[in-house]
C-alpha cells in the first residue's frame, strides 16, 4: 500500500468535509425553499377560498417559522389577519348592529377583536410601513387607517373624534408614501368631512337662526343628531333650546 503524506489526508478530509457541509446547506435550503412554495400556495388557496383564518395560520408560519421576511408576504399576513377579524367562520361578512352610524360595542366583535389576528394584522401593517417599497408601504398606512376607525368603538370608545383624527392620519401618510393610491385619498376626503361634519352642522344652524329660520334649523340639527353619535353627545340638549325659541316666536307672530 502506498503511503499519503499527512497533509494531502487532511486536504482530504477537510475538502470532503466541506463538500458535506454545501451539500447540506444546499439540501436545506431546497427543503426550505419547497416548504417555503407550499406554504405559499396553501395560503393563496385558503385565501381565495376565503378561508381566512387558514390563509392568516399558514402565513404566520410562512413569515415566523420559516422566517420568509420579505414585505409582500407580511402584507398578505396583515390582511389575512384584517379580513379574518371581518368575516364569521362561513365566509359570511359580520354584519355590525348600528346606532346612529356607529357600529355597537357588540360580544361577537368584541371577541373578534380581541383574537390574535388582530393585533398580529396591526403589528405586520406597522411593520410594512416602513418598507424601502413606497407603494407597499402607502397600502399598509391605508390599512392601518381603516383598521384604526373600524374598531373604534372598541379600542377607544368615548374618543371618537381622536380616532377619527388618527385614522385620518393614517390615510395622509400612505398618500404621501404613495400619492397615486386613489384609496387612501378618496378614504382621506371622506374622514376630513366626517371630522368637520358636527361644525359644518353647528355652523348651518347658527346661519338659520340668524336668518330666524327656526323650523329649518331644527330638522337640519334633528337629522345631524340622527347621523353622528358627537352630535348626540354635545348638542342633544341645543333641541330643546330650538324648540322654546320656535314657541316663543310663534307667539310673538300671534
Amino acid at each position: 500500500m502506498k503511503w499519503i503524506p499527512n497533509f494531502i489526508l487532511y486536504y482530504i478530509v477537510v475538502t470532503i468535509g466541506i463538500g458535506l457541509i454545501v451539500f447540506a446547506i444546499f439540501v436545506a435550503r431546497n427543503n426550505n425553499i419547497t416548504k417555503v412554495n407550499a406554504v405559499k400556495r396553501e395560503a393563496r388557496k385558503a385565501y381565495t377560498s376565503a378561508d381566512y383564518k387558514k390563509a392568516f395560520h399558514e402565513l404566520m408560519y410562512l413569515v415566523d417559522t420559516l422566517k420568509f421576511s420579505k414585505d409582500e408576504a407580511k402584507l398578505n399576513l396583515a390582511h389575512a389577519g384584517y379580513m379574518g377579524t371581518r368575516f364569521d367562520s362561513t365566509g359570511n361578512v359580520v354584519k355590525d348592529v348600528m346606532k346612529n352610524g356607529v357600529p355597537v360595542d357588540t360580544a361577537a366583535l368584541l371577541e373578534m377583536a380581541s383574537e390574535v389576528m388582530y393585533a398580529a394584522g396591526l403589528k405586520y401593517y406597522d411593520s410594512v410601513t416602513e418598507s424601502s417599497d413606497h407603494r407597499l408601504a402607502s397600502i399598509a398606512f391605508n390599512q392601518m387607517g381603516i383598521s384604526t376607525y373600524k374598531f373604534r368603538d372598541i379600542a377607544e370608545e368615548g374618543r371618537e373624534d381622536a380616532v377619527l383624527i388618527e385614522a385620518a392620519d393614517y390615510f395622509k401618510s400612505a398618500l404621501k408614501k404613495d400619492p397615486t393610491n386613489d384609496n387612501a385619498r378618496y378614504n382621506y376626503e371622506l374622514l376630513s368631512k366626517k371630522i368637520k361634519f358636527p361644525e359644518m352642522v353647528m355652523n348651518k344652524v347658527r346661519s338659520l337662526i340668524h336668518q330666524r329660520r327656526y323650523s329649518e334649523a331644527r330638522r337640519v340639527l334633528r337629522n345631524a343628531l340622527q347621523r353622528d353619535i358627537r352630535m348626540q353627545k354635545n348638542y342633544s340638549d341645543y333641541v330643546q333650546r330650538l324648540e322654546n325659541v320656535i314657541s316663543i316666536d310663534s307667539l310673538s307672530r300671534s
